[in-house]
């Protein structure tokens, strides 16, 4: 059973022997500092190994894009949604106890924004509020119609509290229909 497969008859095998020292000799200066502890290890620092390549810095320019795309459209999103007849619209729902109160409240406009609107004002809006549940159907809704003259105005509500997780507000002011979401907080 000593035969090794793969060798004639008469013929020795190869023999392999590896010279560790010999092999590092013929290496480039890299490996070789590399083997000997030499090597350059500091760290380069965030900002180098940002703009080290071309690809890094396209890649750090398209985030940065990217980020501002984000804020400005946000900015926009924001400023165009959250207003009704020119008045920005606060909507707010907490919990409290087995209740949830919400607050819609439409704010004053400046001088600028009443000349704007002196025609169109006062104004009559419908505001519905829907109590929305975990599973998402509407558990109760309330209705009502205020006058809005360019002054503050609150349109709040209590709902039973039966695993409501946000109130819906919609308000329709004859010409257009906007909704507002606010998410309830539990403390």
């Amino acid at each position: 059973m000593n035969d090794i497969e793969g060798y004639a008859d008469g013929e020795e095998p190869l023999h392999f022997y590896y010279n560790r020292e010999e092999r590092i000799k013929n290496a480039p200066k890299i490996v070789q500092d590399y083997y000997s502890g030499k090597f350059d290890n500091s760290s380069r620092g965030l900002f180098k190994t940002l703009f080290a390549t071309r690809g890094n810095r396209f890649m750090f320019a398209g985030i940065l894009i990217f980020m501002i795309f984000i804020w400005v459209y946000s900015f926009i999103i924001d400023s165009a949604f959250s207003s009704v007849c020119g008045s920005k619209v606060d909507f707010k729902s907490f919990a409290y106890e087995e209740t949830i109160y919400s607050s819609l409240k439409f704010n004053s406009l400046d001088e600028k924004a009443l000349k704007q609107n002196k025609d169109s004002l006062p104004v009559k809006l419908r505001v519905t509020l829907s109590a929305v549940d975990s599973a998402g159907g509407i558990s109760d809704e309330v209705q009502e119609i205020v006058i809005f003259s360019g002054e503050e105005l609150f349109v709040r509500t209590k709902f039973s509290d039966y695993d409501i997780v946000k109130v819906d507000a919609v308000i329709y002011d004859g010409i257009e229909e906007k909704k507002f979401v606010s998410f309830v907080e539990r403390h």
